[in-house]
């Protein structure tokens, strides 16, 4: 089963379509927001407490936030909306094709594995693009506001820059892993569903509704992956993040958090694509 040439299709498919451009930007989009909202309540809280006597504004001059906090909230938000993004488009990635009869065109060209493996690839290229770019524009913008500089209380350095760069690689990387299998398992609702409606409806009901009452499942939420998914206040490295970034005295993750939240996403990833290939295979179209 050779893969190179169906993702080399897919690749130039999605490369051709601006749409697919303007989601990736889209995460960015969001996460940009979140810190830009955050700069601007900021400063009229601010102008608030000067114009009520509570602040001296030499005082506040003198308070400056390091951008790692904001630039953490902001890859949080933007990674909820990716998200979002890779369930919908891994859920049409088979049953639009499937829809418009160029699906079985594909496997007269390919086997069906390697159809399979080419979209899942381009999966993880989207996974990858987009949270690249979530970081560039969240970084970018966060040192233009704020610096990304160390964390300082009372003229204390609670923790340096290099430290946080690093805490903040370790988290982001950590996070890939639960993204990419939430693209995967839209690509496995794909392979059973007949019509992109009922693919999208059946990738995001039982998704949200887990994500939503897994605090009900504990601990079996711990070892499923939706639980590490950054979306409505999940287990992701990156909701941990917002606090290291910060230097909170009780910030940190506990032993084994990271390394669960790569190889448990990971492994049911991994599962989830080899059950697409098995469905696609036996089906007859």
């Amino acid at each position: 089963m050779s893969w190179r040439p169906p993702f080399r299709a897919e690749c130039y498919r999605f490369l051709r379509t601006r749409t697919n451009w303007l989601l990736l930007l889209i995460p960015a989009l969001f996460g940009a927001g979140r810190i830009l909202g955050a700069h601007a309540a900021d400063r009229m809280e601010r102008a608030r407490r000067i114009a009520a006597g509570l602040d001296a504004p030499q005082g506040l001059a003198q308070t400056v936030e390091s951008g790692f906090g904001p630039l953490s909230d902001g890859l949080r938000a933007g990674a909820a909306v990716l998200a979002l993004l890779l369930l919908i488009v891994g859920a049409t990635q088979l049953v639009r094709e499937r829809e418009n009869g160029s699906l079985g065109l594909a496997f007269l060209a390919r086997t069906r594995g390697a159809v399979v493996a080419g979209k899942a690839l381009v999966l993880l290229l989207f996974t990858v693009a987009g949270f690249s770019m979530l970081l560039l524009v969240s970084a970018g913008l966060a040192a233009f506001l704020n610096g990304l500089g160390p964390v300082v209380d009372e003229g204390f350095e609670m923790a340096s820059a290099a430290e946080l760069w690093r805490d903040l690689g370790k988290g982001g990387l950590a996070s890939l892993p639960a993204l990419l299998a939430a693209g995967w398992f839209g690509l496995f609702v794909s392979s059973v569903t007949n019509t992109a409606a009922s693919a999208v409806a059946a990738t995001l009901v039982p998704f949200l509704a887990f994500d939503l009452l897994g605090g009900l499942f504990q601990p079996l939420a711990q070892r499923i992956f939706v639980n590490y998914v950054p979306f409505l206040g999940s287990g992701s490295p990156l909701v941990e993040l917002t606090r290291i970034s910060r230097a909170y005295s009780d910030a940190g993750w506990i032993e084994g958090e990271l390394f669960r939240a790569v190889w448990i996403p990971g492994l049911e990833g991994l599962l989830l694509l080899l059950l697409a290939v098995l469905v696609t295979r036996s089906r007859s179209v």
